[in-house]
């Protein structure tokens, strides 16, 4: 239980794993070798091969965004939508102004407020909320190295472990 989680600090891509269910199916001790060390020591092990031979997917948090400007805006703001990997519905006309939602890649939209006045002379406004996650393309997601020492890299996470080989990042 107090392994599990400093484990899912970093998975096979380099990032938190935040959406994981770990059934124990089978384990056992013998009372003569085995201690409760050698489960804290194993863990790691067994949750990253499990990772790495099931697949993971990284995933990128998105927002949802409500657009409101002026309808002679709606092709600039629509291009630099879709520049972002923006997704968006129809935009509804009413009283000479647009209203346009959908959702696009928080990485992508940070500055995304400021680019809305500029594009709109100050007369656009959009409003965000959390929109969840989406799958990240390959072409957009980033691995990070692993920091410290692998459990997929058996014989060095064990002498690592047991004291044996010292790395600062990762600690039982």
């Amino acid at each position: 239980e107090r392994t599990i989680p400093k484990v899912l600090k970093q998975g096979i891509q380099g990032w938190q794993v935040d959406d994981l269910k770990i059934t124990l199916l089978e384990g056992e001790e013998h009372t003569i070798h085995s201690n409760p060390g050698d489960f804290v020591v194993a863990t790691p092990m067994g949750i990253l091969r499990a990772l790495q031979n099931s697949g993971t997917d990284l995933l990128e948090p998105v927002q949802k965004f409500n657009i409101r400007a002026p309808e002679e805006f709606l092709g600039k703001i629509a291009g630099e939508l879709t520049q972002m990997r923006g997704v968006f519905t129809n935009p509804s006309f009413t009283d000479g102004s647009f209203i346009l939602t959908g959702s696009v890649p928080v990485a992508e939209s940070m500055h995304f407020g400021i680019r809305l006045s500029s594009l709109t002379n100050g007369k656009g406004k959009v409003r965000f909320s959390f929109g969840g996650y989406q799958l990240c393309s390959p072409a957009q997601g980033q691995t990070c190295a692993y920091k410290g020492v692998s459990p997929l890299d058996e014989s060095q996470w064990i002498l690592h472990a047991r004291g044996a080989f010292k790395s600062n990042d990762w600690q039982l």
